[in-house]
């Protein structure tokens, strides 16, 4: 049995939140910037409610970077057991539903990503390569998990002065 109360408040809260904004934005999987001393346990607690969880890159001698999947839940009998204890981080299963339910906000960051890509490869240029959208139509993006995404494909994303807009561009 994964001891919990071996991992700080901090670390479970991340955790948490980390899994749940990114299955928001239809995300199936997420990688996690664990404490090294809390890894091991993270990784078992994951394990126990159904994800998959393998080392990623960019471990340093504080932190590993654990690559969290819920694309394909795995069945475990401890899920209800361990789930209880964790201050409620969903299982994996709920993880993988509720991503599954925002697959329109995964279609429209996917969309800005393409438009992005496809002028890139006709040589448009980095300062003519804009994306532009109503404020109101991607508004879903404009959360911190959403932004980190898109940062993740070289691309930014701008206010306009009055709000109604949001730029989009890659980072050059």
């Amino acid at each position: 049995m994964t001891n919990v109360e071996e991992i700080d408040l901090l670390t479970v809260t991340y955790v948490k939140n980390k899994i749940l904004s990114a299955a928001k934005i239809g995300l199936y999987s997420v990688d996690l910037v664990i404490p090294t001393k809390h890894s091991d346990t993270v990784e078992s607690m994951l394990e126990k409610i159904g994800y998959t969880v393998v080392p990623s890159v960019g471990e340093t001698d504080d932190t590993k970077v654990l690559h969290v999947s819920y694309i394909y839940p795995q069945k475990n009998s401890e899920e209800k057991n361990i789930s209880s204890a964790t201050i409620n981080i969903m299982t994996a299963g709920k993880a993988s539903d509720v991503a599954g339910k925002s697959f329109i906000v995964k279609r429209i960051l996917d969309e800005i990503i393409l438009k992005i890509e496809k002028n890139a490869k006709k040589g448009i240029s980095d300062e003519e390569n804009i994306v532009v959208e109503k404020a109101n139509d991607v508004y879903v993006l404009l959360g911190t998990t959403a932004l980190e995404y898109l940062k993740e494909h070289q691309i930014s994303a701008y206010v306009t002065d009055d709000g109604s807009t949001v730029v989009f561009k890659p980072e050059g």
